[in-house]
């Protein structure tokens, strides 16, 4: 039988974008912002009093080493080491925008993914190129153009949206999610 593929996304399902941007925004701006004050809002508009925020988040974004400083979402290594035991796992990152982060991505992923194969890494755009049964991602435009079965993850700009997707809070909801479908396979 052929195992069911799921695609994860990485920043903000696996590695804390946000967390990383924040504490360098605000490093910048003086600021102490937290997440919980970006609950339903994107980091641009958490920061829309300062003019230059668009720029400054750009070239922090484009920085090739900005990538490596992001935490590890909690659960997240555990429920996919223990999901690659009965599924193929792919790890489905946006890269395209900002070509600079490649190699920091890949570093990323090696040290606390080390159980994924890297061929399983595919560095894509639109994520409708990616074959696989399911996709937990945090965006809902990505979500909304794959082919298979899209499972939102929460994460603050979206936390609030209604959004037609089944939505997994955390990785405890993953793995129950993935455990009820093996469960009834």
């Amino acid at each position: 039988m052929k195992r069911i593929r799921i695609a994860v996304d990485m920043d903000e399902v696996m590695a804390d974008y946000s967390g990383a941007c924040l504490r360098a925004l605000n490093a910048h701006y003086g600021t102490t912002y937290t997440k919980e004050q970006l609950k339903g809002m994107t980091l641009l508009e958490r920061f829309q009093t300062y003019d230059d925020a668009p720029r400054t988040l750009h070239a922090i974004l484009h920085d090739p080493h900005f990538y490596r400083t992001f935490d590890v979402i909690e659960g997240s290594v555990e429920t996919l080491r223990t999901l690659s035991e009965t599924y193929d796992i792919v790890i489905a990152t946006a890269a395209m925008d900002v070509p600079p982060c490649f190699a920091a991505k890949y570093d990323w992923l090696e040290e606390h993914v080390p159980f994924i194969d890297p061929q399983s890494f595919i560095f894509c755009g639109n994520k409708n190129v990616v074959r696989a049964h399911y996709l937990i991602d945090d965006n809902a435009t990505q979500l909304r153009r794959f082919e298979g079965t899209p499972l939102l993850f929460t994460a603050p700009h979206n936390e609030t949206d209604d959004l037609p997707f089944t939505r997994l809070n955390d990785w405890n909801d993953v793995r129950s999610y993935f455990e009820t479908k093996r469960k009834t396979r």
